[in-house]
């Protein structure tokens, strides 16, 4: 019998990990944390799970929560007319994380003002085949939209779950990466500024909504600061239940 037997120690049992391990969390909404709804019950508020008290609320025809859609994990329903806002702007640095699947041309989460200067971002698709080309953009403080563009590979069919993500700052530039690979970097002309709000399901584009999603989402979050490599990648790991 070993020692920490003897004295009753076992061995030490880590932490799931979970978003909230790493600094800097702003916003953590996840389907699998909306409690008092049966199966396609329509969602009014979407709570943070951060703790930061940003809450989503619903507008437009508004979307529902659905049970064991993914791997036995419910999700949010988007029909391409609904959507959910908050008063959530990010940083001028940001990492920011989806899970969720997509119609084609569809906002995941982003919200635009193309007032001098400029602000905000988008994480969502650009059309084409399926679900379309993963992108990713960002205004940088400078007159036009955008300052900063990254576009990733398809997606696959309009089923089809992805996780994306996306890094911007002054120094790092843009990044995205597509279910846990990069696809590329650009430089951007300064940091980000502050946005109008963040949306999710649609772009709000200097107040008025467009891009609608078509699709689930199962969890977004969002950090105000660039993740290091390693903090990535537990992310990405984290977000591969969706995958």
């Amino acid at each position: 019998m070993g020692l920490l037997q003897l004295m009753g120690v076992g061995p030490e049992v880590l932490a799931p990990f979970l978003p909230s391990s790493l600094s800097g969390l702003a916003a953590w909404w996840a389907a699998d944390k909306i409690t008092g709804l049966s199966n396609g019950g329509t969602i009014t508020t979407w709570s943070d799970s951060s703790g930061n008290g940003n809450t989503m609320t619903a507008a437009g025809t508004k979307p529902t929560w659905n049970t064991n859609v993914k791997n036995g994990l419910p999700a949010v329903s988007f029909g391409g007319a609904g959507y959910f806002t908050s008063s959530y702007a990010q940083n001028t640095a940001i990492s920011v994380f989806v899970a969720g699947t997509n119609g084609g041309n569809g906002t995941f989460l982003g919200s635009i003002t193309v007032t001098n200067p400029a602000g905000g971002y988008l994480l969502g698709s650009n059309g084409g085949t399926g679900a379309g080309n993963a992108i990713f953009q960002a205004a940088s403080g400078t007159a036009s939209w955008p300052s900063t563009s990254v576009n990733a590979g398809a997606m696959g069919t309009t089923s089809a779950w992805n996780y994306l993500s996306g890094t911007t700052s002054a120094a790092a530039g843009s990044t995205l990466y597509l279910n846990g690979t990069s696809e590329g970097n650009a430089p951007t002309n300064g940091g980000i500024v502050a946005g109008p709000g963040l949306t999710i399901g649609a772009l709000l584009y200097s107040g008025v909504e467009h891009q609608f999603l078509t699709g689930y989402i199962g969890e977004v979050i969002a950090y105000n600061r660039v993740l290091n490599s390693t903090e990535l990648a537990q992310v990405h790991a984290y977000l591969s239940r969706w995958s």
